[in-house]
């Protein structure tokens, strides 16, 4: 009896399975950062993720179990190096500890979360993170940004409508390579 061996697809697009109603967007891997992404796909199903590509993963209306699985389904898919959870209100601090498991992230949108200092520290393994967007989480405060400092790569931060943070926590976060919208 002849023996048949597995073969790998010479190509190596991988997939995310989720069943999720999630959004998956596109650009050339190696893109600059806040470059446009173009939408892919859609769930829930099989999404196909091309080669040559990184890719954004946008969430909506997700809740701390609804992320905890999102993650599980991207798990070992380092292709994925944008994470948007914007206005995702029933997103905790209980799930953003979730998230540090994906420390491949290069871009991460929290606005409008229920966060607070806590939550950001949960933050610091995600020591490749170029954009981080945590606008409009009103219950963040001085001291949690401080949280943010290990974030050496960090170019961007966005703390629109951060209202418990003041010029002097910003004195405290400011760096050369480092813009802060305020």
């Amino acid at each position: 009896m002849d023996r048949v061996e597995n073969s790998t697809p010479i190509s190596s697009n991988k997939a995310l399975h989720t069943q999720l109603p999630i959004q998956v967007f596109q650009r050339p891997a190696g893109s600059a950062p806040g470059s446009d992404w173009q939408e892919l796909d859609a769930g829930p199903g099989v999404l196909h993720l091309p080669a040559g590509a990184e890719f954004a993963v946008r969430g909506r209306n997700l809740n701390d179990e609804l992320l905890e699985q999102l993650i599980a389904e991207m798990d070992g898919l380092k292709e994925i190096v944008s994470l948007n959870l914007a206005e995702c209100r029933n997103v905790t601090n209980d799930g953003v500890r979730f998230i540090k498991t994906l420390n491949h992230l290069t871009e991460l949108n929290l606005s409008s979360c229920s966060l607070t200092d806590s939550g950001l520290a949960e933050l610091k393994p995600l020591t490749r993170l170029l954009r981080l967007n945590i606008s409009y989480c009103n219950r963040i405060t001085n001291q949690g940004i401080l949280h943010l400092r290990n974030l050496r790569r960090l170019e961007y931060l966005d703390l629109q409508g951060c209202v418990k943070i003041n010029k002097g926590g910003l004195v405290k976060l400011q760096r050369h390579n480092l813009t802060i919208h305020k």
